[in-house]
């Protein structure tokens, strides 16, 4: 039976929860519990049961309360467990019957672990140990003297254990998982040291130093107003690192954060990882070539792990299997290491200059299929950047000046006929062993099928992913009969092509055995779900492959799910799906073979079609940051399916999914991607609709204008207008007519802005969406006059006419627009809340440049209240509008203009530099938080 005193008292006995009848049966065995196997005096059991006033005959209630308390335990345990021992009762159970002492076992286990630095053992312990607590302990003797001394021990042991859970949670680099936690934790004990100084960790390692070092300066407040002292030492030492910015404070796990978590144990290969190390100290280009499967990728993760001490400004990995053309490499990079494009830069220009001088790892994964390509940018990125290493692992070397080639050859096999002891302690048997009691836990390596496991791993050559397939099956045959199947199977190609590499020959062996154990309907889903790229959902699986199945998707999912050969992300709402990279170039191998390839591949164009189209009208409405979202998930997909397209000569699916996600490249800052796509499917305008072709142009207009080409943008949308009118396609004709006014505006041709402006308005007089966007546009022709009263009409007319559930981002932008013009106006309070809003929105949708022009009208709200805050936010907006290439229109420009000689005028010189340098060194999600904070207090004041 298992006592429960962390919360209400229960007991759980075999068949489910004890009845414990009433309340006092309940603060008795409460009482009793606080000395397990001790003897209790009767006296102190009838004040806990009665307290200063008990009844004329207590000890004889008392009898009858434990006789009725015996019997409702005995219902759960055969055994007497309430003995009568002079001069009181004694519960004869031992600690570990008691949830409060496994609890306190389970956390002094994962406090050990925690000073052994297993981050997850402790975290895990700890948690487990936590979960148990179900409310207040010992809640039943809560007002009882004698309890107090009690509940004040247990309760320090639990404070104690979720600040060393805590403390692992920082040690696995979860920073920004426990910040939130850690908040309300301080702001519910503000004096609690420890907290205090895991927050200030946290905050610092999120990349937020001012926050870290703003609840250092409230704690010391706290402390002397409430308690007199300073804070302590260990919080006073970690103020100093975080002002000193010490190395030591990101911590083991956050500086190779950048690296993906291992899923798996690390077996074999301390040669190779001592070698690779090596050459990395002393050379600058090191590549990892072999078959595939022969673990290149582990092992170069594995290396770049082993060595991240080496490299303080980061390690990178970037996987470029699913990278279709070499035209996308330099993006792909971009993207991983946070580098935006700027206008009339090359993109691996603006990737040398981030790097810089500084001491990075880059590990380029996986550039067989590029190789011409990752060699021009790795050669290009180490004569820019002195410091920088890089990591490649390919089928073949890159073949440029400098490159050291470590080719990774399978894991060490022993003989057959070898003793235990030589078979146990081979690296190829111990992957073998490890990934089979992965599977099977009862599986063993005995001396009676030790011989058969060596040949097994023999014959595969050591490659890991082979042995790992084999080992898979160890959940449906022994190693004997494995050893059978694989005679079978590699009769024909051990005989095969004398031209082909014989590993190669080998792997594609286990690949064809593991597919040969497959029924005819799982091997041919196996086939076509090869066709998507970065995984799938079930229903795009069900849309794409069912067709002539003989099985539901369903079910041959689940089969090829639970033989390994489907792997399932559980992380988000929904389940998605994928394949191992080796497997899905398999898997595309057998499909070319079949007679449905092509149909497959265009009937994964076609959903994907499907999926842009819709995502197209989604992106209007409230539901964009959801969809969002959902084209950044699906963007290997989205390439497939548009490099199929455009393969089999069908530009005009191509151009509809290019125009319809382009938002994905608008907001996200990757125009010349976006361009790049649309340039392609637009080559060919034959059989295109003219709204399909419209609609494309438009979106590369919109494309090269925030990336900075103004010409190619307004030839894009001349042609879009022409498109639009021609094909009377009023959303098509409105939106880049507005676009050309934008265009105008940028030129301060304010009367062309207006005239092509009102001419968008009226061409969508039946399309409310565009005619919102036009409607807007007009307003900000209106700022641009400082006719501060129409701003306000217009920005209120778009505001109606997308109603409630429209366009989540064009509302940020009208809000924006609202707000600034109401400001100048004098109506604060609701300019205030506007430009909130605006912030809020394109805060959470992550849109940068919509962020700094929000910045802007924020520093004038602040102008006359807070003028420190107001300097900063105006510089974090500037910094980061020129970082992302972001135009900006002359009448914006004066304004920032104007509001830096307002504020410069209110401070003094040095005040003003400090302020503005403070700015400029804001991330943009902490420049966010900070207006918006201020934002809020703008308005707490007013009311």
């Amino acid at each position: 039976m298992l006592f429960r005193i962390l919360g209400p008292v229960a007991v759980d006995g075999p068949d489910g929860e004890v009845s414990l009848g009433g309340p006092r049966h309940r603060v008795l065995l409460a009482t009793l519990l606080t000395a397990p196997g001790r003897v209790v005096p009767a006296e102190r059991l009838i004040e806990a049961m009665w307290g200063d006033e008990p009844p004329r005959r207590a000890v004889e209630i008392l009898h009858v309360r434990v006789s009725e308390l015996r019997k409702l335990l005995r219902e759960g345990s055969e055994a007497e467990l309430i003995l009568t021992r002079r001069p009181g009762y004694l519960l004869d159970v031992t600690p570990d019957d008691i949830d409060a002492h496994r609890f306190a076992d389970a956390a002094a286990a994962g406090r050990r672990a925690l000073a052994d630095g297993d981050a997850e053992g402790a975290s895990a312990r700890l948690s487990a140990a936590l979960a148990d607590w179900r409310g207040s302990v010992l809640v039943e003797l809560a007002e009882r003297p004698f309890a107090q001394v009690e509940i004040a021990r247990w309760e320090h042991l639990r404070r104690q254990a979720l600040a060393d859970r805590i403390d692992a949670d920082l040690l696995a680099g979860r920073h920004r998982e426990v910040l939130a936690e850690l908040e309300a934790l301080v702001t519910a004990d503000p004096l609690h040291e420890r907290h205090r100084g895991q927050l200030m960790l946290a905050l610092y390692r999120d990349g937020r130093q001012g926050a870290a070092l703003a609840v250092y300066d409230d704690a010391a407040r706290v402390l002397r107003e409430e308690l007199g002292i300073d804070p302590g030492t260990e919080l006073a030492n970690l103020h100093l690192a975080v002002l000193r910015q010490d190395p030591e404070l990101l911590g083991p796990a956050h500086r190779g954060a950048e690296l993906p978590a291992p899923l798996t144990s690390f077996v074999g290969r301390r040669d190779e990882l001592g070698r690779v190390a090596k050459d990395l100290a002393q050379t600058r280009l090191v590549t990892l070539t072999g078959v595939g499967g022969s673990g290149k990728s582990r092992l170069a993760v594995e290396a770049a792990r082993s060595c991240r001490a080496k490299f303080p400004d980061g390690l990178h990995v970037v996987e470029l299997a699913a990278v279709a053309e070499a035209g996308l490499i330099a993006a792909t990079v971009a993207a991983r290491i946070g580098v935006q494009e700027r206008p009339r830069q090359a993109l691996r220009e603006a990737i040398a200059a981030h790097l810089g001088q500084s001491t990075v790892l880059l590990v380029l994964d996986s550039c067989e299929h590029l190789l011409d390509g990752v060699a021009e940018l790795a050669a290009y990125l180490l004569a820019a950047c002195p410091a920088l290493r890089v990591l490649c692992t390919s089928r073949e070397r890159l073949g440029i000046t400098g490159e050291v080639v470590h080719p990774v050859p399978g894991l060490p096999v022993p003989a057959a006929d070898a003793d235990f002891g030589h078979i146990a302690s081979a690296d190829a048997v111990r992957l073998f062993t490890d990934r089979a009691v992965a599977v099977q836990a009862a599986f063993r390596l005995t001396v009676d099928n030790a011989g058969s496991v060596a040949e097994i791993v023999g014959r595969l050559d050591g490659l890991p992913l082979a042995i790992e397939l084999a080992a898979a099956r160890t959940t449906v045959f022994s190693p004997g009969q494995i050893v059978a199947r694989l005679e079978d199977r590699f009769r024909l190609l051990s005989h095969g092509s004398r031209e082909a590499l014989p590993r190669h020959q080998t792997l594609r062996a286990v690949l064809d055995w593991s597919f040969g154990l497959l029924t005819r309907a799982e091997q041919r889903l196996f086939a076509r779900l090869g066709v998507f790229a970065g995984g799938f959902t079930l229903g795009a699986a069900e849309a794409v492959c069912s067709d002539g199945l003989e099985v539901d998707v369903v079910e041959l999912l689940a089969r090829l799910v639970d033989k390994s050969l489907v792997t399932v992300d559980a992380t988000g709402w929904s389940y998605r799906y994928g394949q191992l990279e080796t497997l899905r170039t398999y898997a595309l191998d057998v499909l070319s073979g079949c007679g449905d390839a092509e149909s497959i591949r265009t009937g994964h164009a076609a959903f994907y079609r499907g999926l842009a189209r819709e995502a197209a009208v989604a992106l209007r409405t409230d539901r964009l940051p959801a969809w969002l979202d959902r084209l950044e998930t699906e963007d290997g997909n989205l390439r497939a399916a548009m490099d199929w397209a455009l393969t089999s000569g069908d530009h005009e699916t191509a151009a509809v999914i290019a125009g319809s996600a382009y938002k994905l490249w608008e907001l996200h800052a990757r125009y010349q991607e976006g361009r790049t796509w649309l340039g392609r499917a637009l080559a060919d305008d034959r059989s295109m609709p003219d709204a399909v072709r419209g609609w494309g142009l438009f979106a590369d207009a919109v494309l090269a204008v925030l990336a900075g080409d103004y010409q190619g943008g307004e030839a894009a949308c001349t042609a879009a207008i022409e498109l639009g009118r021609a094909c009377g396609d009023p959303t098509v004709t409105s939106r880049a007519l507005g676009l050309a006014g934008v265009g105008a505006l940028v030129a301060e041709d304010l009367s062309q802005a207006r005239e092509l402006m009102t001419e968008a308005e009226r061409v969508a007089e039946d399309a409310p969406w565009a005619r919102a966007w036009a409607v807007y546009f007009r307003s900000t022709v209106a700022l641009a006059e400082a006719r501060w009263e129409l701003a306000v009409d217009l920005a209120e007319g778009a505001e109606a006419l997308l109603g409630p559930r429209g366009d989540v981002e064009l509302r940020a932008w009208i809000d924006l627009s609202h707000g600034h013009a109401l400001q100048r106006l004098g109506h604060e309070r609701p300019a205030v809340r506007l430009v909130a809003q605006a912030v809020t929105t394109f805060g959470a949708l992550q849109v940068t440049r919509g962020v700094c022009f929000a910045l802007i009208p924020c520093s004038f709200v602040l102008a006359s209240h807070r003028r420190a805050k107001a300097i900063r936010l105006l510089a974090a907006a500037e910094v980061h509008r020129v970082a992302t290439g972001t135009f900006t229109a002359p009448f914006i420009a004066a304004w920032v203009d104007e509001a830096t000689a307002m504020l410069r005028a209110s401070l003094t010189p040095e005040e003003f530099a400090a302020e503005r340098e403070r700015g400029q060194a804001m991330a943009l999600d902490e420049a966010v938080e900070a207006a918006l904070a201020e934002l809020a207090a703008c308005l707490d004041e007013d009311e």
